[in-house]
C-alpha cells in the first residue's frame, strides 16, 4: 500500500467527479501544484470534513499514486477560510486571480515554500479587507520575480546604460523592460521612470504593507499595465478573471 504523505496548501480549484467526489487542485508548500481525488468529500461527514472551500487551508494527507495518475487526498483539516474574501466582489475576484495566476504559471513537484508562504499571506491580507487593487499588484510583481521575468529598472535591458531620472523611456516587453533613448524604437510604448520605481517598491514589499502603499494617481495606470502586459507575456494568456476586476482608488 502506498504511504501517506502530510503537506500544507490551500485549494484553489475544485471540480466535482461524481456524486460524492470531487477533483480538486491544492498550491502546496512542499509540492508545488498538486492535483486529486477526494473521494466523498460532497458527503457532509467524510474525511475531508465536507465539501472543500475554495482557499480552505490546512494540514492535507494523501496518498502518492505512479505518475499520469491523481493522488488521493485522504484527509483535509481546513484550519483557515479566509472569510473576509465573501465581504467584497473584488477581494473574491483578487483571490480567484491570484488562484488562476498559480494555476497557470505554477507546475506539479516544483515547490517553492517562500511563495507558498507570500500567496497565504496575500490570503490573509485580501481576507482583511485591504485594497485589493494593491494588493493584486504586490502579488504580480512577486509572481513575476518568482516566475524569473520581474521587469527590470534603472537600467536600459538593451545596453545596460542608466536611464534618465525622471520623463518617459521606451518599454518593450518581450525584451524585459524598459530601453534608453538611444535603444528604444520610435514605436515603443513610453512608461514614466517613476513607474518603474513603483513596480520595484511592490517586488520588495510584503503581503502585510499591501494595506499600507500609496500609489501616485497619475502613474497608477501604468503601473497597472506594465504588471499587466508582462504576466499576459510570461504566461502566453491574459487571465479571464482580469475582465472582473475593476480598479478602485489606493491613494
Amino acid at each position: 500500500m502506498a504511504p501517506l504523505r502530510k503537506t500544507q496548501g490551500f485549494c484553489i480549484r475544485r471540480v466535482d467527479f461524481s456524486e460524492t467526489s470531487q477533483v480538486v487542485t491544492f498550491y502546496t508548500r512542499s509540492e508545488g501544484l498538486m492535483r486529486l481525488v477526494a473521494k466523498g468529500s460532497r458527503r457532509k461527514k467524510s474525511a475531508t470534513q465536507g465539501r472543500i472551500d475554495l482557499f480552505a487551508c490546512g494540514e492535507m494527507v494523501y496518498i502518492q499514486k505512479r505518475p499520469g495518475t491523481l493522488n488521493i487526498l485522504a484527509e483535509f483539516k481546513p484550519e483557515e477560510l479566509f472569510d473576509g474574501l465573501r465581504h467584497s466582489l473584488q477581494q473574491a475576484y483578487s483571490a480567484f486571480y491570484i488562484a488562476a495566476l498559480l494555476d497557470r504559471g505554477t507546475h506539479e513537484g516544483q515547490a517553492s515554500a517562500a511563495c507558498y508562504d507570500f500567496c497565504v499571506g496575500m490570503l490573509e491580507t485580501l481576507a482583511s479587507g485591504a485594497r485589493a487593487d494593491v494588493s493584486r499588484m504586490v502579488f504580480e510583481a512577486h509572481f513575476l520575480d518568482e516566475l524569473g521575468v520581474v521587469p527590470q529598472v534603472g537600467r536600459c535591458v538593451e545596453c545596460s546604460g542608466a536611464l534618465p531620472g525622471r520623463g518617459m523611456v521606451g518599454y518593450v516587453v518581450a525584451r524585459g523592460g524598459p530601453l534608453c533613448r538611444e535603444c528604444a524604437p520610435d514605436d515603443a510604448w513610453r512608461v514614466p521612470v517613476g513607474a518603474l520605481g513603483v513596480v520595484e517598491g511592490l517586488r520588495r514589499a510584503s503581503p502585510a504593507a499591501a494595506g499600507r502603499i500609496s500609489i501616485a494617481p497619475k502613474l497608477r495606470p501604468f503601473v497597472r499595465d506594465i504588471l499587466t502586459r508582462c504576466m499576459g507575456h510570461a504566461l502566453e494568456l491574459e487571465p479571464k478573471m482580469l475582465q472582473y476586476l475593476q480598479e478602485v482608488r489606493c491613494d
